[in-house]
Formats: C-alpha cells, structure tokens, sequence
C-alpha cells in the first residue's frame, strides 16, 4: 500500500504530519468505524464510574483512618475501675477492672517512684486518666504523678501502683512480699 492508497489516513512515516487530520486516535477510528462510537462512548462511561469508584473507595478509606484514630484517642484517655478483692492469705486488696492485683513499692514515697529501668519491666506501672471506684473507696483518694522517665502513674493515698509481670490471672497475686519490699495495695 502505497501513499496514494492511503487518502485520510494520518501519514504516520512522512514528516510531522501525524494525527493531521484528527487529532487523535480516537477521533480517526470513529470517523472510520461506525460501530466503534459505541464502544468509545462506553468506555469514556466506564473512565468515569471508575473514577467515580476510586473517589468513593477514597473517601470510605478516609473514614476508615478517622474511625481508626478516634478509636485510638478514645483508648489513649482511659478510665479505669478499681475493685477491692480478696484473697485468703493476703486480705483485702485494689485490682484493676480485669481483676489484676495492684501493688506498691516500699521504698516508694509519696509522690515519687523508685522502681526505673529494669524493675519497671518487672513492675509495670498502672495508670487511667480517671479512676471509677466502688462503694468503700474515695475518688479523691487516687491521683496521679509523672515520673522520671516522663510516664504518667496513678497513685493511691499518694503512692504509686504497679502491676507485677508474674500475674498471668485475675486473682494472681504473686508479688506479695517479693524481696520483703513489694506488697498488694491494701484499701
């Protein structure tokens, strides 16, 4: 085939003269092919739903993140219920909402921790932005101080509580007297 053949056909292999009568392909196959205006204008239709789509996954993947955040904000100012339980051996003691043994530390003093590096690993501390307590205890009772290493620690009548590592159960209480120096919290 031959130029002379090729008459309203876009000279693709002569000069700069591609696309010099449409100005794309699109526009070429339409003017070419009846059938194929359909299929083009289905398609632009489709471009579109599935811009439509993306905007919409978009926009639930968004309010996904923003529930996701909130949630974690949510859980980041937590409110704690303390309980008195008991236990034959040890008495009455606090524990968390789970029913976790709270301790304290003898050589602790009102308003400071001295449990750091290692036995903070060993004695995690407790703390809640707010403490819910049950009849037979004070709100007013529990506050909260920041600690060396800039935790945050709820206190009781002043003193720090911990949770102890080896309590793998409510109930346990593994921590009392450890080293004559870690007792549970009593009310």
């Amino acid at each position: 085939m031959d130029r002379a053949d090729r008459v309203g056909v876009p000279d693709i292999n002569y000069g700069n003269t591609l696309h010099s009568r449409y100005r794309t392909c699109n526009h070429w196959v339409q003017a070419r092919l009846p059938w194929s205006r359909t299929f083009l204008r289905h398609r632009e239709r489709s471009d579109t739903m599935n811009t439509k789509a993306k905007i919409m996954f978009a926009a639930m993947f968004f309010s996904l993140f923003a529930f996701v955040v909130f949630i974690a904000v949510a859980l980041g100012q937590s409110a704690a219920t303390v309980d008195i339980k008991s236990k034959e051996g040890v008495g009455s003691y606090l524990a968390d909402s789970k029913g976790m043994a709270l301790y304290y530390y003898k050589m602790d003093s009102a308003g400071k921790s001295m449990c750091a590096g290692g036995c903070a690993e060993r004695w995690p501390v407790f703390y809640a932005d707010k403490v819910t307590v049950p009849a037979g205890l004070k709100a007013e009772d529990f506050g909260t101080i920041t600690r060396d290493d800039g935790k945050k620690q709820t206190t009781y009548k002043g003193m720090p509580l911990y949770y102890f590592a080896g309590d793998k159960n409510p109930g346990d209480t593994n921590g009392q007297n450890v080293y004559n120096v870690w007792f549970v919290m009593a009310p």
